[in-house]
C-alpha cells in the first residue's frame, strides 16, 4: 500500500478489526484484514503505476495468493457481481509459496536484467535456447521468463528445467504446466545441484543436457543469528506454536480456514544456506553444466552478502565474476503483494535490496 510505512514494525501484531473506508456491511469482511487488503485500495494502487504486461496464464497462477469472490472482473476491469458473499480467498500458492522470498519483484528485475540496455550491454553474450532455474519456488521464474507462448507471455528462453527443493512447490508447479498445457517447461525437485544417493531420476534429467543460462536464487542468508528483520519474525512465530494460537473459527480468514504449520521447517529452509553451503555447490558444480558461452546469474540479498561472499567459491568453481549489479523490482512489482501471514502474525515477505552476481567458465 502507499502508506505502507505504517506498518514497518508491525511484525508480531495481532490483526484486528479492520480500519478501512471501504465498508461492505458484512462484519465477516469489513472487520477482517481489510486494513491490509483492501480491495478498492488495492485497485487505486495498481492503477496508479505500469501494470506488468506480461503476466500470462502460468505466472498469474504462480504467483497470485488471493482471488475475488462475489463475482468476476471483466476485461474492462467492471466488476460483475454474482450475488455470492463478496471478499477475498486465498488459492494454492498462498499455501504452498507463502515461505518464498522470490517473488514478482524479484522476476521483473531479472527481466529488465537481461533486456534493459543499461544491464544488457554488461552481460556477454548467450544463447535463449536452454535455462536452468535453480531454487525456482512454485514455478513463477520459469514461467515469466520462459517462451511460454501464452497470451500475454514474453519470454526470453525456450526450454526451461524448474529445479526445487520442496516437493510440494514442485508438484504445484507440475499442476500448473499441466493446467496451461505448457510443453516448454519442465519442473523436477532437487536440492539445489547436489548429487542425491541414490542418483533420482529428478536429477538426471538436470544433468542430462548443458544450458545456456542457469538462474540461482537460493535462500539469502548464511546463518540463524544475527539479522534482525529476519529473527525478530522467527521469534515470534516461534511463539506463536509454542502457544498453539490457531485463531480457529469464524471461517478466517477470507472466508477459508487456514493451514498452521507446527514447525519453523519450512521458514527456516527458505531463509537460511547454513554457512552458504547449496551456493558453494552451485558455484562448484554449475560451470560443468553450461555451453562454452554460457553464464551464471545468481541472485542475492544485500542486506546479508557481498559479492567477497562467494568469491572464493567462484575460485573453486573455475569461474570468473564478470559483473555484478543491483537489479531493480520490475514492473511487476507493487507493494500491496509484499505482505503476507504466517498464523495471525505480518511478515514482510520480501527484502527489495537485490544483487545479481554473473559468472561464467574461464
Amino acid at each position: 500500500m502507499a502508506d505502507e510505512e505504517k506498518y514497518i514494525d508491525a511484525y508480531g501484531t495481532e490483526l484486528n478489526e479492520g480500519f478501512s473506508e471501504w465498508k461492505t456491511g458484512d462484519p465477516t469482511v469489513d472487520n477482517h484484514f481489510n486494513d491490509f487488503y483492501d480491495a478498492r485500495k488495492i485497485l487505486d494502487e495498481r492503477r496508479k503505476r505500469p501494470n506488468e504486461p506480461f503476466i500470462d496464464r502460468a505466472s498469474e497462477a504462480a504467483y497470485n495468493g488471493t482471488y475475488f469472490t462475489g463475482g468476476s472482473f471483466q476485461e474492462d476491469m467492471s466488476w460483475v457481481p454474482d450475488g455470492t458473499p463478496g471478499g477475498l480467498k486465498l488459492t494454492d500458492p498462498e499455501r504452498a509459496g507463502k515461505w518464498e522470498w522470490w517473488s514478482i519483484e524479484c522476476a521483473g528485475g531479472l527481466r529488465n536484467l537481461f533486456t534493459l540496455k543499461k544491464y544488457k550491454e554488461k552481460l556477454p553474450s548467450y544463447g535463449t535456447d536452454d535455462l536452468l532455474v535453480v531454487g525456482a519456488g512454485r514455478g513463477l521464474l520459469p514461467f515469466y521468463l520462459g517462451d511460454t507462448t501464452l497470451s500475454n507471455n514474453n519470454g526470453i528462453f525456450k526450454n526451461v528445467v524448474s529445479v526445487e527443493a520442496d516437493q510440494e512447490l514442485v508438484d504445484y508447479t507440475k499442476k500448473i504446466i499441466s493446467d496451461t498445457g505448457i510443453s516448454n517447461v519442465e519442473a523436477v525437485c532437487n536440492d539445489c545441484l547436489s548429487e542425491p544417493k541414490p542418483q533420482t531420476d529428478d536429477y538426471a534429467k538436470i544433468v542430462s543436457k548443458k544450458y545456456d543460462v542457469i538462474i540461482a536464487t537460493l535462500p539469502f542468508s548464511n546463518q540463524s543469528a544475527g539479522i534482525y528483520h529476519l529473527k525478530q519474525q522467527e521469534r515470534i512465530l516461534r511463539k506463536e506454536i509454542q502457544d498453539r494460537n490457531r485463531y480457529e473459527g469464524e471461517n478466517w480468514p477470507f472466508e477459508q480456514e487456514r493451514d498452521f504449520y507446527e514447525s519453523m521447517g519450512k521458514w527456516e529452509d527458505k531463509c537460511y544456506d547454513e554457512n552458504f553451503n547449496r551456493h558453494n555447490v552451485l558455484f562448484t558444480k554449475a560451470g560443468s553444466l553450461l555451453k562454452p558461452d554460457g553464464i551464471i546469474v545468481s541472485v542475492h540479498n544485500s542486506f546479508a552478502s557481498d559479492i567477497d561472499t562467494f568469491q572464493p567459491m567462484i575460485d573453486k568453481g573455475n569461474l570468473e565474476l564478470i559483473h555484478h549489479t543491483l537489479i531493480d523490482k520490475g514492473m511487476g512489482a507493487t507493494s500491496v503483494s509484499r505482505h503476507w501471514f504466517f498464523r495471525r502474525v505480518l511478515m514482510k515477505a520480501h527484502i527489495t535490496n537485490m544483487y545479481a552476481m554473473v559468472t561464467r567458465k574461464k
